[in-house]
């Protein structure tokens, strides 16, 4: 029998699918309600709180794990290395950066200016990191799913900056649409590279006990 085996490296893309998914998912919390006009200490600021936490924080987060494994998953390379770089420093960035945020308002009721400084640095050095992944996933890859990906994440400023545009007309008051444009291209991105990326390194064979053959 023929088994696969995924370096571990390679296993960290697939963080990416989760992880994408809650990023883009950012813009839905936003609708739900606007944290920073809840009642500090209710349920349902609370909830808003457990909501931000899980698309704004823990997403890009999980996206900046899995952008470590794409040289092991896609072949290395200066500029993919590049990408990846900026990717996981970038969305760490914006991780931290909005768990400031969040810390902030559950403590003190007060938004961070350190917290917008280091999101607006995070997102705008991983939009940079999505478009060189994404010029190397568009080159590198055939299947559907990674090579819509790919063109996401390249086109995912001019993507963007439409979705928010958009959003913004549908909903005016809202934060909805700034995180529109910046989650949800990448956001989508990410996730279907979560998915299609992680592929086997090394095929190894081993002979089964002749009792369990059939």
């Amino acid at each position: 029998m023929t088994t696969t085996v995924l370096s571990p490296r390679s296993r960290r893309t697939g963080f990416g699918a989760v992880g994408g998914a809650l990023w883009a998912l950012s813009p839905v919390a936003w609708l739900i309600g606007d944290i920073r006009d809840a009642d500090r200490g209710s349920a349902s600021f609370a909830a808003l709180l457990l909501c931000f936490a899980l698309a704004h924080v823990v997403g890009p987060a999980l996206v900046a794990v899995a952008a470590t494994g794409l040289g092991a998953a896609l072949g290395g390379g200066r500029v993919l290395a590049a990408g990846a770089v900026l990717t996981a420093v970038g969305l760490a960035a914006v991780a931290l950066g909005n768990s400031t945020e969040l810390v902030s308002l559950a403590t003190t009721g007060e938004t961070s200016v350190l917290g917008y400084v280091v999101f607006y640095l995070g997102f705008l050095t991983a939009f940079v990191g999505a478009l060189l992944v994404g010029a190397v996933v568009i080159r590198r890859r055939r299947d559907p799913a990674a090579r819509t990906g790919g063109w996401l994440l390249a086109l995912a400023v001019p993507l963007g900056i439409g979705i928010g545009a958009l959003l913004a007309l549908l909903v005016p008051a809202s934060e909805a649409a700034f995180s529109a444009a910046v989650a949800v291209p990448t956001g989508i991105g990410w996730a279907l590279l979560g998915r299609a990326l992680p592929r086997p390194t090394a095929p190894s064979s081993e002979r089964l006990p002749d009792a369990q053959v059939r």
